[in-house]
C-alpha cells in the first residue's frame, strides 16, 4: 500500500494443503485445520487455518480464519485473527474484524473494519472519539 511492497505475508503460498479449481462449485460448510486455495465459488461458511481466493475466486458466506489474502472476490463477514489482504484484483463486501488490514491500489472494500489486538482480541478503542466544545477567550 502507498508504494511499498509487502514481502513477508504469514501465508506460505509454496505450501497450500488444498487447492480447489475454478470449475468446482461447493455449497455448505467449509473446515480446514490447513491452508486452502480457493479458485471456485462457493457459497457457505469457511474456517480454516489460512485462506487463499484466487483471481477466479467467488466466495458468499462468512469467513473464519489467521490469515487471508483475496485476489477475488469475498461476500460476507470475515473474522481474521492476524493479517486481512485485499489484493489489487480482490473485492470484499462485508464486515471485517483483522489484526491487520492490508488493501491494494485498485481493490474494492465495502462494509465495516473493527481492528482487534491479536493478543487478547479485543476492540482497539480510540482515545478520544466524542467531540467536545472548545471556548476560545
Amino acid at each position: 500500500m502507498f508504494g511499498t511492497t509487502i514481502k513477508n505475508e504469514k501465508i506460505n503460498i509454496d505450501k497450500i494443503d488444498t487447492l480447489i479449481s475454478k470449475n468446482v462449485s461447493i455449497e455448505g460448510q467449509v473446515s480446514s485445520t490447513g491452508t486452502v486455495r480457493f479458485d471456485c465459488k462457493v457459497i457457505g461458511d469457511i474456517n480454516a487455518e489460512g485462506i487463499i481466493v484466487g483471481e477466479t475466486g467467488k466466495i458468499k458466506g462468512d469467513i473464519k480464519c489467521n490469515e487471508i489474502i483475496i485476489s477475488g472476490a469475498v461476500e460476507g463477514k470475515i473474522i481474521c485473527k492476524n493479517t486481512l489482504h485485499i489484493k489489487e484484483t480482490g473485492s470484499q463486501i462485508g464486515d471485517v474484524e483483522v489484526n491487520k488490514i492490508i488493501i491494494d491500489e485498485e481493490a474494492k472494500f465495502i462494509g465495516n473494519c473493527q481492528m482487534k489486538n491479536a493478543e487478547t482480541q479485543k476492540t482497539i478503542v480510540p482515545i478520544n472519539t466524542q467531540k467536545q466544545d472548545v471556548e476560545i477567550s
